[in-house]
């Protein structure tokens, strides 16, 4: 059975907040129940009930947890050097809202990948334990953990931007935006376990696997909160460009095609992310580098931001294109930019 993971900066922040007032205590305590239990007995069958599909286990939750140190660093009192915090953009509710609905946002896996954001209630109603300080905070927190996915999940989900609880105010699509945008920044390599792809690879349904082999390229994916940018390194083998995939959605996509559609992706999160945001907590773009090893072709240097996306990368970089390399293949639909 899983055993409790360690303790991220931003939890240690939130745990160290809750000591300066005895009645916040119980607030940090019933997070950490939620997290226990959670990722004790209901996240490893996760992975049992997702065969072929990427983590979506403890790990994952530990993973987004430490990316939350990186993309709130400037932003909690206790991520970093006391000289060095600029601005508190989160206040103590916030933060328990963001840490409990992070530990449930992925637990409606449990009964059945589709539609598992809404099924998140369901398997809370089965535990049969008030995990929580209030009425309230469940409610919140089954409205952000719920718009973690789905086409404007974040305005669709949560009621209200804006409540009021404890006399604090709580923006819950901030919150909710920020749980998407980080989940869909935690990819790449760190999240498929290698060995276990290769061993299992005859076992993992054939329109599935090019996601394994796109996150198995992205090798990096940095926070970079100072100066507001994501940047992700990824790898490529010449051989592997054109090497092309089933995908669920019924077409044949050539894996360097899934990579650049992968990050287009993750662009287009980090902009629906700038609808909610909060001042100083922008992040204005994503700073992309590929190599393709074993070939002639220089490192590939690409910012994604509002202006470039999909399209523009093809229109600059034509020698890695499929579209230019194999006959009647048909790109990816990206956004316009």
């Amino acid at each position: 059975m899983q055993t409790l993971l360690g303790i991220s900066k931003i939890e240690k922040a939130f745990y160290d907040m809750g000591k300066l007032d005895t009645k916040l205590q119980e607030y940090f305590f019933s997070y950490y129940a939620q997290k226990l239990i959670l990722l004790n007995h209901f996240y490893p069958f996760v992975r049992e009930k997702l065969v072929g599909y990427t983590d979506h286990g403890p790990e994952h939750i530990s993973r987004i947890m430490k990316l939350y140190d990186k993309f709130l660093q400037n932003n909690i009192p206790g991520l970093l050097l006391e000289d060095a915090f600029s601005h508190q953009a989160l206040n103590f509710y916030e933060i328990y809202l963001l840490l409990c609905a992070t530990v449930w946002h992925d637990v409606g896996n449990l009964l059945g990948r589709n539609s598992h954001a809404k099924k998140i209630g369901d398997v809370l109603k089965r535990v049969k334990h008030n995990f929580f300080v209030d009425k309230d905070t469940q409610k919140y927190m089954l409205q952000i953990a719920k718009a973690h996915t789905g086409d404007d999940g974040v305005n669709k989900k949560i009621q209200c931007a804006d409540t009021t609880y404890k006399d604090e105010e709580i923006n819950l699509r901030f919150l909710g935006a920020i749980l998407r945008f980080v989940d869909e920044l935690e990819e790449g390599e760190l999240r498929v376990d290698r060995q276990y792809y290769d061993a299992m690879k005859d076992q993992i349904p054939e329109e599935n696997r090019i996601y394994w082999e796109t996150s198995c390229c992205l090798k990096r994916i940095d926070i970079d909160s100072d100066n507001c940018k994501i940047n992700i390194r990824a790898r490529i083998n010449k051989d592997d460009l054109f090497k092309a995939f089933p995908k669920t959605t019924g077409m044949k996509v050539c894996l360097i095609d899934e990579i650049i559609y992968r990050v287009d992706k993750m662009n287009q999160e980090r902009k629906y992310y700038m609808q909610f945001v909060r001042k100083q907590l922008e992040y204005r773009e994503i700073l992309f580098d590929l190599t393709v090893e074993n070939s002639e072709i220089d490192k590939i240097t690409f910012v994604f931001n509002n202006d470039q996306g999909y399209n523009k990368f093809w229109r600059n970089y034509p020698k890695i294109n499929p579209r230019d390399s194999i006959d009647g293949y048909i790109l990816q639909k990206g956004v316009e930019t």
